[in-house]
């Protein structure tokens, strides 16, 4: 009888490209991925309340501009409240995920021993 992929238990090792080519043990692999991660989340979240106060300057820029045009103040505002919605789903979309997260039990704050986990015993 022919034994499927799924019942050989020594597949051999796994060589990716970069950093991450040969890793000593799985947890490095691990490491570098939650590192990169939290890297690129952080980034967006600063992004997003960067992008938020540039909306507010520009929108109260135009607002003080404006010198009674009323097209100009409409936009003024409409550029306010884009900004106060768009602050609002980042840090929405945020506890959405923690509630999420802790609703199946994972700590999205320390990924690295949540995947760990996940690692075959």
């Amino acid at each position: 009888m022919t034994k499927l992929l799924a019942q050989y238990n020594d597949l051999g090792t796994f060589n990716g490209i970069g950093p991450l080519g040969t890793p000593t043990n799985g947890q490095f692999a691990v490491f570098r991925f939650v590192e990169t991660l939290s890297i690129i989340l952080g980034f967006l979240t600063v992004l997003a309340g960067i992008w938020f106060m540039i909306q507010l300057i520009i929108g109260a820029f135009g607002w003080i501009s404006a010198g009674g045009d009323k097209q100009h103040l409409e936009t003024a505002k409409k550029r306010f409240s884009n900004a106060i919605i768009g602050l609002f789903l980042v840090v929405t979309s945020y506890a959405v995920a923690i509630i999420v997260a802790s609703f199946f039990g994972i700590d999205l704050l320390n990924l690295g021993a949540t995947i760990g986990l996940l690692a075959p015993v």
